[in-house]
């Protein structure tokens, strides 16, 4: 084993691993470096503390047998020379229960104050009573019930509160127009008188023509005879396979039976149709 040796004033001494001693007889060269400082470690944050915690722990250690036994029992302690019987131990003491039953005689209905009439005759007479009620009914139509007797042994049922009659059909603006639809004509009749008011001041200047009832009627005319042959030509072209020309080309036709269908309202539409002069 190799040991290390160091220079020191006195020679060469055994190197020890360990800090050498400060005093005079025995110097070093390694104590004139000073001592490297660490920092301070912070202590670690345990939490809260209370002040009284000591005190508390001490309280709880000094009364903690306090309520461990209460005394002896009140009654005196089985002799240990005789031997127990049965039902002769300490029991909790038994707390006895009534139980509140109901008479019978709560139960029953009370006895009526006065009899009651048995075997005793009405003294009216029910075919006046019919009869003037019969009078009553005809001079107040409102009390008249309606229903049907669905039984040969005229059981009557009464059809308004059975569902059996249409009640809104008593109502008073039952089979009128509403207020709304009179509302909305009378605005499209104002716009029509309008429109023919200001057509008419155009036929008056001369820049166009009313069209006569004969005119009117060969014009629709000729729009459905150019729809029926547009509308022909649709359905021979129809087949299960079309290239895109041909589908482009149904879709021409379709829009061309739309328009010429427009046209067709518009003249049925309007009473009075104006075209400009040639």
């Amino acid at each position: 084993m190799v040991h290390k040796k160091v220079m020191t004033s006195c020679g060469l001494q055994p190197y020890d691993r360990k800090r050498p001693s400060t005093y005079e007889g025995n110097e070093n060269i390694l104590n004139l470096v000073p001592p490297r400082l660490l920092p301070d470690i912070p202590k670690r944050y345990t939490g809260y503390r209370s002040s009284h915690k000591d005190r508390v722990v001490a309280e709880r250690k000094k009364n903690r047998n306090a309520w461990r036994t209460m005394g002896h029992a009140l009654e005196p302690l089985p002799n240990p020379d005789c031997y127990l019987k049965k039902g002769c131990g300490i029991k909790p003491p038994m707390h006895c229960v009534t139980k509140h039953l109901h008479d019978p005689c709560d139960l029953k209905p009370p006895l009526p104050k006065e009899p009651p009439m048995m075997n005793q005759k009405r003294e009216a007479d029910f075919i006046k009573v019919n009869a003037a009620e019969n009078i009553m009914l005809k001079y107040c139509p409102n009390a008249i019930r309606r229903g049907i007797v669905d039984d040969k042994t005229g059981h009557f049922e009464n059809l308004i509160g059975n569902n059996l009659e249409k009640k809104y059909v008593y109502k008073p603006a039952y089979g009128k127009t509403p207020k709304y639809l009179l509302k909305r004509y009378n605005k499209q009749y104002e716009s029509e008188v309008a429109e023919d008011k200001y057509n008419g001041e155009f036929l008056i200047r001369g820049t166009s023509k009313l069209l006569c009832e004969d005119e009117k009627q060969a014009l629709i005319w000729g729009l459905k005879q150019n729809w029926e042959a547009v509308n022909k030509e649709y359905i021979c072209g129809l087949k299960a396979s079309e290239t895109n020309v041909q589908q482009r080309y149904k879709i021409k036709l379709e829009q061309e039976m739309d328009d010429i269908k427009k046209d067709i309202e518009l003249l049925e539409k309007h009473k009075f149709v104006y075209v400009p002069r040639d």
